[in-house]
């Protein structure tokens, strides 16, 4: 009966530092940088971002309303919140020549 048995695996230095594995945030971020080839146009996100975000809230504010406010003046608001928002933010970041 002639079994050989398996090597034992090499015993690890317990000085060596283990090796850590990249996150997966770590990934994506390397794997979409601008030298990709890949760019954002950041007043298009934050644009979208600031409407959907006035959406929900004047969803919030007329859910238990009486009387609604009205289609017409809602679109005001959202208009004169958004451009408001857009230019406060237009100016403390720098959006670049992309606008």
């Amino acid at each position: 009966m002639g079994r050989e048995l398996p090597e034992a695996p090499a015993k690890r230095n317990h000085r060596m530092k283990k090796q850590k594995r990249p996150s997966k945030l770590s990934v994506v971020a390397t794997a979409i940088t601008p030298n990709a080839g890949l760019s954002f146009n950041a007043y298009a996100i934050l644009q979208r971002a600031v409407e959907e975000g006035i959406g929900y809230g004047l969803r919030r504010v007329t859910k238990y309303r009486e009387e609604p406010i009205g289609e017409e003046l809602e679109r005001a608001l959202a208009a004169h919140v958004e451009s408001a928002v857009m230019s406060a933010l237009c100016e403390v970041l720098n959006f670049g020549d992309d606008q």
